[in-house]
């Protein structure tokens, strides 16, 4: 899953065709009021935002994370406004409520009664949302989708924190899990449109390669700190690589991911995704959608190639980026 901004909101190259924070908010006054409160400062209690009054909408440096629905309806100029919006909704709910699970069973946030009962209550919104835009099948693949994504997240936890030496095949195989509940939504709204098996799989591929394009970089640029928090994927590729490395301090396990080389394979891989995503997203229509991939395209090839020429590129850049952003600004 995508990181989240920290309150830091990007500039958006595609326009706001859909208002993500008025969605939610009319998810929040159709819940009991006793978990009003939590649900309005849902993504604060997550630990996503240092304030709890930060929307929705500036949480994740990318829209499509939220909004991938409203962004394939550019290809779909016979849908009405009410169905993309419906999808939209139960796609945010949807990943804002594997979030907060993830995060929890991650031990970055509290486990507590109230938090549980708004995922819940996400989770009931979203089978809501679903039922009234393509009906009972829908509703079931999105609950199959939270198993295949629980069973990946556990399967995560487990392999990091023995840390366990893995493939290449491994990794991607349970970062695709993980990423299982970004697809119903969007595909119901395809079915919804009428479009045919073809291209629904274009839709699956498309998602599903910028869901692991970002997840792949995520997982470069914050190994370190994953690291001390139980368990690192670049860690456990090197040690598949280079054999025996022991503990979980980042400097002692800095030079051995660096030479191994699995920073600049999981860019390349990266690379790979979005290429794939914006040919499939070309293929449907979605012309902002292939703008925003044709950038993230570019982007992560000038990463691989200069983690590949430097290995620990990224983390230089990560770490020198808010030097940069205060002495640029």
């Amino acid at each position: 899953m995508e990181a989240p901004a920290h309150f830091h909101a990007a500039a958006h190259t595609m326009a706001p065709d859909t208002d993500i924070d008025a969605l939610y908010e009319s998810f929040c006054c159709g819940i009991p009021s006793v978990s009003q409160g939590v649900a309005r400062t849902l993504a604060f209690r997550l630990k996503l935002v240092p304030e709890p009054d930060v929307p929705w909408s500036e949480v994740f440096q990318h829209r499509v994370t939220l909004q991938a629905p409203a962004l394939l309806a550019e290809g779909m100029p016979e849908i009405g406004a009410e169905k993309v919006a419906r999808a939209v909704l139960a796609h945010m709910l949807a990943v804002i409520e594997a979030f907060g699970t993830d995060r929890i069973l991650d031990q970055q946030t509290k486990d507590e009664p109230a938090l549980r009962d708004v995922l819940g209550l996400a989770r009931a919104a979203r089978n809501s949302a679903l039922a009234a835009l393509s009906g009972p099948e829908a509703v079931s693949a999105a609950e199959q989708a939270d198993k295949e994504t629980l069973k990946a997240i556990a399967t995560e936890r487990s392999t990091l924190l023995r840390g366990e030496s893995v493939d290449f095949g491994e990794y991607e195989s349970v970062s695709a899990g993980k990423q299982a509940v970004g697809l119903p939504a969007s595909l119901a709204l395809a079915e919804a449109a009428g479009w045919d098996a073809r291209r629904c799989d274009s839709v699956r591929t498309a998602l599903m390669g910028i869901w692991l394009g970002l997840q792949f970089q995520d997982d470069v640029m914050d190994w370190e700190d994953d690291i001390t928090r139980g368990g690192a994927w670049a860690v456990s590729l090197a040690r598949r690589a280079n054999g025996a490395m022991e503990g979980n301090d980042p400097s002692r396990l800095r030079a051995g991911v660096l030479s191994s080389g699995v920073l600049a394979e999981m860019l390349r891989l990266a690379f790979e995704r979005f290429h794939t995503a914006r040919v499939e997203s070309e293929a449907l229509g979605a012309h902002e959608l292939v703008a925003w991939l044709r950038e993230r395209e570019d982007q992560a090839l000038d990463s691989h190639l200069r983690e590949l020429r430097s290995p620990g590129y990224f983390l230089r850049l990560k770490k020198l980026a808010p030097w940069a952003k205060e002495v640029i600004a």
